[in-house]
């Protein structure tokens, strides 16, 4: 554990570099805001040298301090973890252990404080197959008092268990299922009693994947005007039984789903990026649910492609949707720029948040929590692949 102060930029701005390493974009949050005796950004990642590694930022004291919660991991950004953060300010971090062969977590023992932790625990559970654990995503539902845990289990399809606040893990359970394919997705939570799920069929390297989308809510999972697609016991779902918000059968054009949030009454809102065969452009479109259907909107082209099919990436402010913070080629260099919209996604403006001048600005997010403030993370460096990133976490945030 280290402690170091971050620099000032322009105004109440800080400009930090929080440590080396990267992540993937299919494990979240990635980043948390907590309000409480002090107010601090928390955040994870895996190092260059496969250690996960946590780091918070107090807003007042402008103070970064580090902690690695397991060292000696192989490098592989897939270890990245989640987040999760009580309203007691406990923080809990979920992520792979050697050879992802078992999820792994450990919780703060005092609040707010980085530098203290209890035992590494492990989760209980899994779903049948020999592909182990992948993509830790942590969700706290006030209304139910249970903690929901998302991961890719045991033959690379979605899976989830369930703990009652204190209580025992519930046997893991396949979210969706394909012969053949992998499904992605992603997660966003009112907190309180509603998971947004938004998803891909398999992995776009190998499928013409449409993307899709889910709601759960009281045991039982629903499309976006409410309709009811099963409960619990109807598990697993094929990937088809969601509802498709981009069609890419007419036109073969692939799509990687790479957030879903929603707005204050419950809409969801959802990026994603197509690859259109032939052309090393992919292109960042934004999807809205406009109460009869599913509006698509093109943001930008985000240039040309890193590690093989992967865009540079996008992410919304969970707090508020009309803005996207996204990296794209300009110039030859990946730069990253926040990008707001008053219309649904038919207009943009938009502004320079970093130039990449010292190294590629990649896969941006913000904090959970702490949206409209402006504070935005992302990996600066090289990226090649999940297995060689030479990138560091860089940040701008605000007092």
């Amino acid at each position: 554990m280290t402690l170091r102060r971050g620099r000032a930029s322009v105004g109440r701005q800080v400009a930090i570099t929080l440590g080396d390493g990267g992540w993937s974009w299919f494990g979240d949050p990635r980043a948390v805001f907590h309000l409480g005796e002090f107010r601090r950004t928390y955040a994870g990642w895996v190092s260059r040298d496969g250690d996960i590694a946590v780091a918070s930022f107090d807003h007042g004291s402008r103070k970064v301090q580090r902690a690695v919660l397991r060292s000696g991991l192989s490098v592989d950004d897939h270890h990245s973890p989640g987040l999760l953060m009580g309203v007691d300010g406990h923080l809990t971090v979920y992520y792979n252990g050697p050879g992802r062969a078992s999820m792994l977590y450990r919780r703060t023992t005092r609040p707010e404080d980085v530098s203290r932790w209890d035992a590494e625990r492990r989760l209980p559970t899994n779903t049948p197959g020999k592909l182990g654990y992948t993509y830790p995503n942590p969700i706290h539902l006030a209304d139910e008092r249970r903690t929901y845990l998302f991961w890719r289990g045991a033959q690379w399809w979605p899976a989830f268990s369930r703990r009652l606040d204190g209580g025992r893990w519930t046997p893991a359970r396949t979210l969706l299922r394909i012969s053949g394919q992998r499904p992605y997705l992603k997660l966003h939570s009112d907190g309180d009693r509603r998971i947004h799920i938004a998803y891909t069929e398999g992995n776009a390297n190998r499928f013409v994947n449409s993307i899709w989308y889910l709601r759960y809510e009281r045991d039982a999972f629903h499309h976006a005007d409410g309709t009811r697609v099963a409960g619990l016991r109807g598990l697993p779902l094929a990937p088809a039984k969601g509802e498709r918000v981009y069609d890419a059968r007419p036109s073969g054009v692939r799509a990687w789903v790479w957030d879903v949030a929603a707005r204050h009454d419950g809409s969801p809102v959802i990026v994603y990026a197509l690859f259109p065969a032939g052309n090393d452009d992919c292109i960042y479109m934004y999807a809205e649910w406009a109460g009869q259907g599913w509006r698509n909107e093109r943001i930008v082209n985000g240039g040309g492609r890193i590690g093989g099919m992967y865009a540079p990436g996008i992410s919304l402010d969970h707090e508020n949707p009309d803005v996207v913070y996204l990296s794209r080629e300009v110039d030859g260099r990946y730069v990253v720029e926040r990008w707001r919209t008053a219309d649904g996604g038919a207009t943009w403006d938009h502004r320079r948040i970093d130039a990449g001048k010292d190294g590629d600005c990649l896969r941006p997010i913000t904090p959970r929590g702490r949206g409209g403030s402006g504070d935005v993370l992302w990996m600066q460096g090289s990226y090649g692949g999940w297995t060689a990133y030479q990138t560091d976490v860089r940040a701008h945030f605000t007092r």
